[in-house]
């Protein structure tokens, strides 16, 4: 069976255990504090670890921002897979889209792409697991569309999956992505509870639009968990429940998306902190402590969280032969 690449090296896909699907270890590195950020990193995630997370699928593209700061930094995933004992798998690809997209041909990003997935990133013998692509336009923008379909490609000739951001059009995205070359299977879909990104859908329109995505193979994460400010629990839970009771258990996966900085006074900010309070509490290990049980409360039984946790992300990062 393909192995599945790490940081460390490659693992057999029943090493993964339980997987958090769409993380950030340190999306906006600072290189003044970077012990700190270790520190903090290492001291977060073994607090997921001791709750059972077994791997971390880590999202941040290279110059994910354009403005220069953070993204991908190979060596200090290195360092904290080390320091952790987790599997972190690491990405190319593209969040913010940098102006030079316009000039690259689908085929020249797309080689980007695959050479970081079959030989190396940066001086480094470290390869990536995932693409990782972003959009927010419906229709997909001139260049969001060249990456769409560049991630495309690049999956159908090295069978690694593809995490997308999805906020806005996952049903587009998983099309232009399967004009590439993609297989939908192995493509996955973050953000879509997100409200603002609807499109003026109601809830129950929007669990029909996402059972569509499901029903043509694509999975869909869900990590809004104490983020109440883009959705509402009950609506967050209707939506879950809607795919489980509809067959498509399968196609469900649940992470944390945590976002975190650390400010030159040595302060930690998590994401959307300032807007909502219960945010500060939304670790790596929340997952756990607090979303998982709430699920649980919902009606969802284990052995169905289990497979949005072990079987879901075990069966779209195994790599298929191209």
């Amino acid at each position: 069976m393909n192995k599945i690449q790490t940081v460390l090296g490659p693992i057999s896909p029943e090493e993964l255990g339980i997987t958090m699907m769409h993380e950030h270890i340190v999306a906006r590195f600072n290189e003044k504090l970077e012990n700190r950020e270790l520190d903090y990193a290492v001291k977060e995630l073994k607090k997921a670890k001791m709750m059972g997370c077994q791997t971390i699928v880590e999202v941040s593209p290279p110059k994910m921002f354009l403005e220069g700061k953070g993204g991908r930094n190979i060596r200090f995933l290195e360092k904290v897979a080390k320091e952790t004992g987790l599997n972190i798998i690491c990405c190319t690809g593209y969040y913010q889209i940098p102006p030079e997209i316009k000039k690259k041909s689908v085929e020249d990003i797309a080689d980007e792409m695959i050479k970081e997935i079959t030989e190396g990133i940066e001086d480094t013998n470290i390869r990536a697991g995932v693409i990782k692509v972003a959009a927010n336009n419906v229709p997909l923008n001139p260049s969001e569309e060249k990456i769409f379909l560049a991630a495309g490609m690049a999956q159908s000739q090295t069978g690694v999956p593809v995490c997308c951001h999805s906020i806005f059009g996952p049903l587009e995205q998983l099309e232009t992505l399967i004009k590439g070359g993609a297989n939908p299977e192995h493509c996955y879909f973050s953000h879509v509870e997100a409200e603002f990104g609807w499109e003026g859908r109601t809830l129950q329109d929007e669990a029909k639009y996402l059972l569509e995505i499901a029903r043509r193979g694509g999975s869909l994460l869900f990590n809004n968990f104490g983020f109440e400010h883009d959705t509402p629990w009950n609506d967050l839970v209707y939506i879950i429940c809607h795919l489980v009771e509809e067959g498509f258990s399968n196609r469900v996966l649940i992470s944390m998306d945590v976002n975190w900085v650390i400010h030159n006074n040595g302060l930690v900010e998590l994401e959307a902190e300032d807007v909502n309070p219960e945010c500060r509490k939304r670790n790596y290990a929340y997952l756990f402590t607090h979303a998982i049980p709430a699920l649980e409360k919902a009606g969802i039984n284990k052995k169905t969280i289990e497979k949005f946790l072990i079987d879901n992300p075990k069966n779209i990062l195994t790599p298929f032969k191209p």
